[in-house]
């Protein structure tokens, strides 16, 4: 935990994972964070660190207290789960993390309301020969808590584990199944879980989900699907087989081997919940890569994706439960960009019984290929930024999804499509982009507009020497903002530059900056070390922005934004130990972007330049690769500067 986010690339955090809950039963959520910390070739072993943000409704994130962190000397975490485990209003934390050798589970258990007390924690410890732990969840087994079972049976959560066939550092995984589940039951009265180990234990529940392969199961998630407190639904990403895989409880046993086909898809991970507010539970998958082009080795026993995989977009589907009988319906399946690894859904817009929308983020990941290159994500454009998107749905709608036109031409120059004079073809797809069935036919006016020839109206114009021109908009105004909360409320290190003749006190003579070829003013977001504007410095790990607010384009049929830009950003990389030609790494760069808020789809990304950028063009033009694709280690270029333009 730094006291700074200035800090050096040898303090990054590597944070994996975070989550929200009322910890100390104050009413208020607290968050739950987890970080794994970096380890250098030589350097002290690291711990991991996990922290609790208390909550404060009146105060913004970065100012909310922290808890002394708990010191995770096995920091490798493989999941976490966060839940009020027996009932007392406080939420309690359960991970599984590993040791640096992988040579055993360490299942950690934390109590709140004060998860730092030592009596408030509880270790297992479990070797890997046993199984991996993959996924930790949180729901009740269903025990007797009438006096009939053990005598710490009671109503709570207990905790869910997927287990992998048998490890060994020194051979890898064992030929079996990936498909085991294990559940440990909380005993109430002695505040403690049973050690799966111990056979003579009460509590540890075995038994497998039956999966016809030896894949691994990339996601899972469990569920009470009638609201009587017990977990009766479990559902999980069918490895390869584009399949998810579900079982139902029956009585004592687990009805399995029910599918339902997910299509070309390889799921991230799973979540279920009612998202339509039928009464029934439905799926969620955020796809990772497709599955359209697939070859098998029957020789060594292993299945090959190809490059074509991992460059197709990726999708979240989304299967709905039948209403009308059992069993599942066709996927719906929605574009969301590159990697999507969660979709949580939530009730984030309308009232009760609307649909829930789904919170989507993104992953950057690493594939290997045969050859000992890399993909890696976060060296292309689709992974140069944090996205987090909201998929808003309805019940019942109706959308138009595209629209062609042909003939057309390309215009280099622009990088526009050109129509020209004559008759066009006009395709429309229409779409149900509601979550119900529905039948029946719409009508769709199509109105032809001459864009070109119409007349331009200026609605906003800033040269920041003083001139601002808002006639057409009055209500048009810059707004400040800084999202690292070191500047006060409609304030950040955005300000008006001088040019290299005179800084801000309009008497001194600056140095020069690439910036200072402008003669003019400009607006400007650097700092120098000292945390001045002068010599229109590059301060690091700066995260500010200004917003021209209340544009209104009501009529319009086009708009065009014209301005004089220069981006300066620069990047560094931290390299992955390992005994390949080709090494793993994670790219960190500065970018400047321009986003554009509408209120039907949110902020919208029109311009970005990245610290990485010539790398990427480099090896899009010079090489004929993919940006993301590495053959080598090294890199051409250590910045990448726009220019005024």
């Amino acid at each position: 935990n730094n006291d700074s986010h200035r800090a050096g690339f040898r303090d990054t955090a590597d944070g994996v994972r975070i989550e929200i809950a009322d910890v100390n039963g104050d009413g208020t959520n607290d968050l739950v964070y987890y970080q794994q910390n970096i380890r250098f070739v030589g350097g002290p072993h690291v711990p991991g660190n996990l922290t609790i943000l208390w909550g404060d409704c009146q105060e913004r994130v970065h100012k909310w207290d922290s808890a002394d962190p708990i010191m995770i000397n096995d920091p490798y975490l493989s999941d976490m789960a966060v839940g009020d485990i027996d009932g007392d209003g406080d939420a309690d934390i359960v991970m599984n993390v590993h040791d640096r050798g992988f040579t055993n589970n360490f299942l950690k258990i934390f109590r709140g309301p004060d998860p730092s007390q030592i009596t408030a924690q509880q270790t297992l410890a479990v070797p890997l020969t046993n199984g991996q732990y993959t996924d930790v969840m949180l729901g009740h087994w269903g025990e007797n808590v009438g006096g009939i079972g053990f005598p710490g049976d009671c109503v709570d959560l207990d905790i869910w584990l997927l287990r992998t066939p048998p490890y060994n550092p020194g051979v890898g995984y064992s030929q079996g199944h990936y498909d085991n589940m294990t559940v440990l039951e909380y005993d109430c009265i002695l505040g403690q879980f049973p050690n799966p180990l111990d056979a003579t234990a009460q509590g540890v529940h075995n038994f497998k989900l039956d999966a016809e392969h030896n894949f691994p199961l990339y996601g899972i998630d469990i569920s009470d699907t009638d609201d009587d407190g017990e977990i009766d639904l479990i559902a999980a990403v069918d490895g390869i087989t584009g399949n998810i895989s579900y079982a139902t409880k029956n009585g004592n046993s687990w009805n399995t081997q029910n599918y339902v086909e997910l299509g070309d898809y390889l799921g991230a991970s799973i979540a279920i919940a009612d998202v339509n507010r039928d009464g029934n539970m439905d799926f969620f998958v955020p796809t990772e890569v497709t599955l359209t082009r697939v070859q098998d080795s029957s020789a060594q026993n292993q299945t090959f994706l190809l490059l074509d995989n991992l460059r197709e977009i990726n999708t979240v589907e989304i299967i709905l439960a039948n209403p009308s009988g059992t069993g599942y319906l066709s996927s719906l399946s929605f574009n969301v960009g590159r990697r999507p690894t969660m979709a949580v859904p939530g009730q984030l817009a309308g009232g009760e019984d609307s649909a829930l929308e789904i919170a989507i983020g993104q992953s950057d990941r690493s594939y290997r290929f045969a050859n000992s290159a890399m993909w890696l994500d976060t060296q292309g454009w689709a992974g140069a930024g944090d996205f987090l998107s909201v998929l808003s749905l309805d019940n019942e709608d109706m959308g138009i999804t595209e629209v062609s036109i042909a003939p057309a031409s390309y215009d280099p120059a622009t990088g526009q499509a050109r129509l020209g004079e004559g008759t066009r073809w006009v395709n429309l797809t229409v779409k149900n982009t509601g979550l119900n069935p529905i039948s029946g036919s719409i009508d769709v006016d199509l109105e032809v507009k001459e864009v070109v020839g119409g007349i331009d109206t200026l609605v906003y114009s800033n040269d920041f020497d003083g001139t601002v021109v808002n006639t057409n908009c009055p209500t048009c105004s810059l707004s400040l903002h800084s999202y690292t909360g070191e500047y006060g409320p409609s304030s950040s290190s955005w300000h008006v530059e001088s040019n290299a003749s005179v800084d801000a006190n309009g008497s001194a003579t600056d140095d020069w900056w690439e910036a200072d070829a402008n003669p003019t003013n400009y607006m400007w977001a650097g700092v120098d070390h000292e945390g001045d504007d002068n010599q229109s410095g590059y301060y690091n790990n700066v995260d500010e922005a200004f917003i021209i607010e209340n544009v209104d384009l009501t009529d319009s049929d086009a708009a065009y934004l014209d301005l004089d830009l220069l981006c300066t950003t620069a990047f560094f990389e931290l390299y992955l130990a390992e005994q390949y030609a080709v090494v793993e790494r994670w790219l960190y760069e500065d970018s400047c972007g321009i986003e554009v808020w509408s209120d039907g789809n949110g902020w919208e990304q029109v311009f970005f330049s990245g610290g990485w950028d010539n790398e990427r063009y480099f090896r899009l033009f010079q090489l004929g690769y993919d940006p993301e694709y590495n053959t080598y280690n090294n890199n051409f270029y250590t910045s990448t500067t726009t220019g005024w333009a």
